[in-house]
């Protein structure tokens, strides 16, 4: 797996800054039970509920897709 940051290209404290009020990677500002630090992986900015993306196995190919916002 290759994991690029944000294509805004910020760290989790500007992140944070921004989307969850300063707050921890382990929290969870918009209480949707999803810690503040999966939104910032997955792209989202914490102001509506985020799904949990799902994993499936296709043939032993594991796939993991999930939307980025827009």
């Amino acid at each position: 797996m290759i994991y690029t940051p944000s294509a805004s290209g910020w760290d989790y404290a500007t992140w944070a800054g921004l989307y969850a009020n300063n707050q921890t990677a382990d929290l969870d500002f918009d209480d949707d039970g999803v810690p503040n630090g999966v939104e910032y992986f997955m792209g989202q900015t914490g102001s509506t509920f985020t799904a949990i993306p799902k994993v499936t196995n296709t043939n032993g190919v594991l796939i993991h897709r999930h939307a980025q916002p827009h």
